[in-house]
């Protein structure tokens, strides 16, 4: 499964007006979450909320609105390396494929089995090199 997110405007000035004026408190944006199923191309879960809204915040409440439906590989950008995702990736037992920080350390002190994977990643990154992020995307699918 596939998580990404867009923004859309629902209400402001045109692109001329905002670059010439600057813009004003009424510009108003949303976003779109979408969850997709990498076989069969289906969007299976959206939700779109407020521009305040996080892309994992968004990721953990599409996967709870999923039920009991079985997680394979879950896919997302660097918005979703944070802790509270990998954590409910792992407990629902998905495989995380999600890019970790450019600057993305070691868990050193506690060892969390949810940040497992991403610990993986960082090493082989670390491994490859210069051009490591692209290589492992490539390597990982």
């Amino acid at each position: 499964m596939i998580f990404d997110s867009t923004g859309i405007k629902v209400f402001g000035e045109g692109e001329w007006r905002v670059r010439k004026h600057g813009y004003s408190n009424r510009r108003t944006w949303r976003k779109i979450h979408v969850a997709m199923c990498t076989d069969s191309g289906q969007v299976v879960v959206n939700a779109m909320t407020s521009n305040n809204i996080n892309d994992d915040e968004a990721m953990i409440y599409m996967m709870e609105a999923l039920g009991g439906v079985p997680l394979g590989d879950i896919l997302g950008d660097g918005a979703c390396d944070t802790f509270d995702c990998r954590e409910a990736i792992y407990d629902r037992g998905g495989r995380q494929i999600i890019p970790p920080d450019k600057n993305a350390k070691l868990q050193r002190k506690k060892s969390f089995p949810c940040l497992k994977a991403r610990d993986d990643a960082i090493r082989r990154i670390q491994e490859i090199g210069d051009e490591g992020r692209a290589h492992w995307k490539q390597e990982i699918g």
